[in-house]
C-alpha cells in the first residue's frame, strides 16, 4: 500500500531576476525611511544631550543607544559611579602581594560596546588618540634591554639532549 505524501509543499523560491525586482523597487522607501529615522534621533539627541555629538566619533545613532541605556548621565551621583555602571571602572584584584585590577565582569554590555565603538573611531582618525590606546606600543625609556628570559640558552630547556 503506497502511502500519500502529507508533507507541505514548499513554494518555489523566486528567481533571481524576480529578487532583484523587488529590492529595487523597495529600495528607495527603505531609505527614505532609514533616512526619517535617523532625522528623528539626530533631532532627539540634539535637544536631550547636544555634548555627546560633539564628541569625534560619536554619531546620532551611537548618541541615541548611549542615551537609551543610561537613561540620562546626570541619574549617577558621580563620574566614578557612571564609570561602575559601564565596567570601565578598575576594580583591585590581589595575587600574593601583587595589587593589580581588571574590569568588571558585571558591566552594561551594550554601553560598554558603544564606547568601545567610540574609541576605536578615535584611535583611527585621531592621531593623539592612537597613541594613548592600549594597544599602542611602548616607548622604550633609557636604561631599558630587552628581556632576558629566552629559553635560548637555558640549562633546563626541553630541547636539551
Amino acid at each position: 500500500m503506497a502511502r500519500a505524501n502529507t508533507a507541505p509543499q514548499r513554494p518555489e523560491r523566486p528567481s533571481g531576476l524576480r529578487l532583484t525586482y523587488l529590492s529595487g523597487i523597495r529600495r528607495p522607501a527603505l531609505t527614505a525611511d532609514i533616512d526619517h529615522l535617523q532625522d528623528e534621533f539626530t533631532s532627539l539627541v540634539e535637544n536631550r544631550t547636544p555634548s555627546l555629538l560633539a564628541i569625534s566619533g560619536c554619531g546620532p545613532l551611537t548618541a541615541a543607544k548611549i542615551l537609551g541605556e543610561t537613561a540620562g548621565a546626570d541619574r549617577f551621583l558621580s563620574k566614578d559611579a557612571y564609570a561602575r555602571h559601564t565596567g570601565t571602572a578598575p576594580l583591585p584584584v590581589w595575587s600574593s602581594n601583587l595589587a593589580r585590577h581588571r574590569l568588571s565582569r558585571t558591566r552594561n554590555w551594550q554601553l560598554n560596546a558603544e564606547l568601545h565603538r567610540i574609541a576605536l573611531t578615535q584611535a583611527h582618525w585621531q592621531p593623539e588618540a592612537r597613541a594613548t590606546s592600549p594597544g599602542a606600543k611602548p616607548t622604550a625609556t633609557a636604561g631599558s634591554r630587552p628581556s632576558t628570559s629566552s629559553n635560548d640558552d637555558s640549562l633546563t630547556s626541553s630541547t636539551a639532549p
